[in-house]
């Protein structure tokens, strides 16, 4: 069954030491439970622009796909390294992504998600990363 929540999203992008990009919102969203996996769905308006993203939460693993003019596969499992895709406007890349941190507190009425990872380029970190998700049942 559905959950309709309100979604708290902050993000970080460290590229150098005096370079880093912040990105926060709140927005509506949904959540499910699936063969023993939770998954959040929401929108986010970007330069006018839909993104659909869901969350795959399984754990100490999350899979974010992201869906808009850019789109993005990427997995996030604390002390693995995976490659995730990313598609820009000049076309598809592979990425490296390593986390050393997934904090993940799921409940059926609220609840708190945790990333931190490194993004690589052609095994050269491109960036640090930290996402934070909130949520809370409405």
């Amino acid at each position: 069954m559905k959950k309709d929540i309100m979604i708290n999203f902050c993000g970080f992008n460290r590229y150098e030491e005096d370079n880093e990009d912040k990105i926060e919102f709140i927005t509506k969203g949904n959540m499910f439970h699936k063969d023993g996996k939770y998954y959040i769905k929401y929108d986010q308006i970007d330069d006018n622009e839909v993104i659909s993203t869901t969350v795959k939460i399984e754990d100490e693993k999350v899979t974010i796909l992201r869906y808009g003019s850019m789109n993005t596969q990427m997995i996030v499992e604390k002390g693995k390294k995976h490659l995730s895709y990313y598609e820009t406007p000049q076309g598809a890349v592979t990425i490296g992504v390593y986390s050393d941190k997934v904090d993940v507190n799921i409940g059926e009425s609220n609840g708190e998600i945790k990333l931190y990872y490194d993004v690589e380029f052609d095994n050269v970190l491109a960036s640090r990363n930290a996402i934070e998700i909130k949520y809370k049942q409405v």
